[in-house]
C-alpha cells in the first residue's frame, strides 16, 4: 500500500522533452528521404533488401527511424524494429511516445522490440503453450534451432502466425538495428516468415557484441536485389570528438579505423580524469550544470560502466519468484548519485531496462555491454581502462588456451581496441573518460591521443583518498 502513490505517479507521469529530444524529433519528423528522387534505394524500396552500412555515429539508426516515420505517415505502413539491446530499445520507445506515434487502438504502427522478445512469442505460437521467459532465455540458443526446424515444416509460415496474431505478426516493413551482430540462426528465421525485400537493416562496421564476427544478411540474395548506401560522416559527433576517435584508435593499433568528421559540427571536448570518478562531487556537480547550461538536461548524459561497478542485492522475497528474479542488480555509481541528491536511471538492472526513463532529472547508467545505440549530449565512460581488460579476458580462445602465441595475444588487444571505439563514440558534445592508472595501454593511448589533438583534452588527475577514508565513506576503490 505504501507504493501505491508512487506507482500512481509514475502511471500519471507526463514525458518531458529535452532540447535534445526536440532536435531528435525535428530531425526524424522532416520527411525527406522518400522525397529524396536522387536516392537510389528510395525508388527500389520494398523491391530489394537495402542495407545501411557505417561506423558508431555514422546515423544508421537515425535512418532506420527516419524511413520509419516517413513510411508510417505517409503510406500507413506497420514498421516492426528489432534490435538485441533492451537499453536501446526503452530509449527508442521514449522517443516514439514523446512524438506520439500509436495507432487508433493505442498500439505502435512503429514496434520496436528485441529479438528475443519477438521470438519468445514466436516460439509460443508455434508451439501453442506457455513458457516462462527466464526458461527460455536460459535456453535460447537451442530454442532459436526448434523455431527454424518448425517453420520448415509449415507451408505459408508468416500467414498462418498472421492469422493467429496480426498485431505480433502482421508487418510491411522489417527494419533491424545492428544487423552485423546477429547469430545466423536469427537471419534464416526472419528471412524464413518474411520477404527479404521488405527488410531494411543497419550494419555497424567492427561493432561486435554477441559475436565475433559479421552476420552476411546478403547470403541467399541476389545482387540485382540488394543495395548498400555507405554511412561515412558522422552525424552524432562533434568535429573535434571526431578528430580524437581517430587519434586514439591509431594509439591503439587500430589503423583501419576511419570516421569522416563533419567540420560544420565543430567543437567537442574531451576531459580524461585520472582517479576515482566517485571521489569528487564537485566534478560531477561541475558535469550536469554544462549540461545544464548548454540547454540540456540531465537525462542527456550516458553514464557507462563495467561489471566491477555492478553489484546484485536479493529482492523481497516472493514463492512465484526464480532465484534470478529475486537477486536485483543496481550500480555503485549510482547508489552515490543518489545520495548526492540526483535522481536515476539505473539500466544495470534487467527489470529498469524493461522500460525507459520518465522524468528529465533522471541520469542514465547503462553497462558497457549495453550502450551501443544510445547517445549523450556527455557520455561519462567510467573505468574506461577496466573495460580493455574485461573484453580482452573474454576474448574467445582456441582449446581454451591463454594467448600461447604472439598471434593470439595481437588477436586480443585488437578485440578489446574495437570494443573500446563503441563507448567512445556515444558522446555528442563532451566525453569524459575516467581510468585507474595512466600506467595502462588504454592510459598510454589515451597520452597519445592528447599529445596529438592539444587543447582539445582537459587532464585531470584526482587525488587517492586514503584507505581509511574509502571505507568509512562506502566508495570503491
Amino acid at each position: 500500500p505504501d507504493k501505491i502513490p508512487e506507482m500512481i505517479g509514475l502511471l500519471t507521469r507526463r514525458l518531458e522533452p529535452t532540447a535534445l529530444d526536440r532536435k531528435k524529433i525535428e530531425l526524424l519528423s522532416s520527411r525527406r528521404v522518400l522525397k529524396d528522387n536522387d536516392a537510389e534505394y528510395v525508388k527500389k524500396l520494398g523491391s530489394q533488401l537495402l542495407i545501411f552500412r557505417g561506423r558508431g555515429g555514422t546515423g544508421k539508426t537515425v535512418h532506420l527511424l527516419r524511413l520509419a516515420h516517413e513510411l508510417y505517415i505517409d503510406h500507413d505502413a506497420r514498421i516492426l524494429i528489432l534490435t538485441y539491446n533492451k537499453a536501446l530499445v526503452a530509449d527508442l520507445r521514449r522517443l516514439l511516445a514523446l512524438m506520439g506515434i500509436c495507432d487508433f487502438y493505442g498500439r505502435r504502427a512503429i514496434e520496436i522490440r528485441t529479438v528475443h522478445s519477438f521470438l519468445y512469442r514466436l516460439r509460443q505460437y508455434l508451439d501453442n503453450k506457455q513458457q516462462p521467459p527466464e526458461q527460455f532465455i536460459g535456453e535460447y540458443p537451442s530454442h532459436r534451432k526448434l523455431i527454424l526446424e518448425q517453420l520448415g515444416l509449415i507451408k505459408e509460415p508468416s500467414q498462418v502466425l498472421i492469422d493467429k496474431a496480426p498485431d505480433l505478426f502482421d508487418w510491411d516493413y522489417i527494419f533491424i538495428d545492428e544487423a552485423q551482430d546477429w547469430p545466423d540462426e536469427e537471419r534464416q528465421i526472419l528471412f524464413s516468415l518474411y520477404d527479404y525485400r521488405r527488410f531494411v537493416i543497419a550494419d555497424g562496421v567492427d561493432q561486435y557484441v554477441r559475436s565475433e564476427k559479421p552476420t552476411d544478411w546478403r547470403r541467399a540474395v541476389d545482387v540485382e536485389h540488394r543495395q548498400y548506401v555507405t554511412l561515412r560522416k558522422s552525424l552524432r559527433l562533434k568535429a573535434g570528438l571526431c578528430t580524437f576517435a581517430m587519434a586514439f584508435a591509431r594509439a591503439l593499433g587500430l589503423e583501419d579505423w576511419r570516421l569522416e568528421k563533419d567540420e560544420d559540427i565543430y567543437g567537442g571536448r574531451v576531459i580524461v580524469i585520472e582517479g576515482n570518478y566517485s571521489d569528487d562531487r564537485t566534478l560531477h556537480d561541475e558535469l550536469v550544470e554544462r549540461t545544464r547550461a548548454a540547454g540540456n538536461q540531465p537525462i542527456d548524459m550516458l553514464f557507462c560502466v563495467p561489471p566491477s561497478l555492478v553489484k546484485h542485492e536479493k529482492k523481497e522475497q516472493a514463492p512465484t519468484r526464480s532465484a534470478q528474479d529475486q537477486d536485483q542488480a543496481y550500480s555503485i555509481v549510482a547508489r552515490r548519485f543518489q545520495k548526492w541528491g540526483y535522481d536515476t536511471w539505473d539500466a544495470v538492472s534487467e527489470e529498469t531496462r524493461g522500460s525507459y526513463p520518465t522524468s528529465v532529472e533522471q541520469l542514465r547508467i547503462v553497462q558497457y555491454d549495453s550502450c551501443r545505440g544510445l547517445e549523450g549530449w556527455m557520455c561519462i565512460n567510467l573505468r574506461f581502462d577496466e573495460l580493455y581488460d574485461y573484453k580482452r579476458e573474454s576474448y574467445p580462445q582456441p582449446d581454451q588456451r591463454k594467448f600461447p602465441f604472439m598471434e593470439d595475444e595481437k588477436a586480443a588487444d585488437l578485440f578489446a581496441a574495437r570494443w573500446l571505439m563503441i563507448p567512445l563514440t556515444r558522446a555528442i558534445d563532451t566525453l569524459v573518460i575516467q581510468i585507474n592508472s595512466v600506467d595502462h595501454p588504454v592510459g598510454r593511448a589515451l597520452q597519445a591521443a592528447h599529445q596529438e589533438c592539444g587543447d582539445l583534452v582537459d587532464w585531470r588527475t584526482l587525488s587517492p583518498k586514503s584507505e581509511k577514508a574509502l571505507a568509512l565513506s562506502g566508495q570503491p576503490g
